[in-house]
């Protein structure tokens, strides 16, 4: 969680395809049989990616880019990545998954600032959610997901 680390783009398209969003090639990844817990090696021994479900929240867009100041789409819409995360739910891949450092899926969405991908795990969790997510964060990110969006609602 270095402050302004960079990973690299991954190779794999099953990765690439979550870290931009791109719910189509995703989910052609899954449908030729890609685990929906596949993870890339890395060459920093100390650093993983973790699987697809990490990689859309991996990214933190910084509050003053808006989505017309990226025309490259490098930053995509965090509501193409909770379209992601809900089919790598579907898929089977839980919302408490971790990656190789142990960090789950919740960590990375409070970090990287993701809340509706915060409340897309909430939702996905039912009644599990309390153990999922200490108070703290929660009350946190829902803030920021209310003052940013005006909801916590996940739909896409």
């Amino acid at each position: 969680y270095c402050e302004g680390a960079h990973l690299d783009e991954p190779e794999a398209p099953i990765l690439r395809a979550a870290l931009h969003g791109d719910l189509e090639t995703l989910r052609r990844e899954l449908a030729s049989g890609v685990s929906p817990f596949f993870e890339e090696d890395t060459e920093d021994e100390e650093m993983s990616l973790g699987s697809a479900i990490h990689m859309a929240c991996r990214w933190r867009v910084s509050d003053d880019i808006e989505p017309d100041d990226d025309p490259s789409g490098f930053y995509p819409d965090e509501r193409k990545l909770v379209a992601v995360v809900k089919e790598l739910l579907a898929a089977g891949v839980p919302p408490t998954a971790k990656d190789g450092d142990g960090f789950t899926v919740v960590d990375l969405a409070v970090y990287h600032g993701r809340p509706l991908i915060l409340a897309a795990l909430i939702e996905a969790a039912g009644p599990d959610a309390a153990a999922m997510v200490n108070e703290y964060k929660m009350v946190a990110v829902l803030r920021r997901c209310i003052l940013r969006y005006g909801t916590v609602a996940t739909s896409v």
